[in-house]
């Protein structure tokens, strides 16, 4: 099964926050179920966390291809 993450799912995955379901946890631990985000998704991340709405996501900001590449997830053009 693919995957394809929100903003909010990648902060949680990157931060192993408990927003995340076991299922999800499962199903995301699977090296079958290969993973995406939108580059969308990283824009809508920097913008709410330069408007300070969204200080979780100050690593994704920082370097999101290496946060991307660190989880095994990999970016789709819009």
């Amino acid at each position: 099964m693919r995957l394809l993450f929100d903003t909010h799912t990648i902060v949680w995955i990157m931060n192993d926050s408990p927003h995340l379901s076991r299922a999800a946890r499962a199903a995301i631990a699977l090296p079958a179920n290969p993973a995406f985000a939108s580059a969308a998704s990283i824009w809508e991340a920097a913008t709410k966390f330069r408007l300070g709405k969204f200080s979780e996501a100050a690593l994704l900001v920082d370097n999101p291809r290496m946060i991307l590449a660190s989880l095994q997830i990999e970016a789709i053009p819009v």
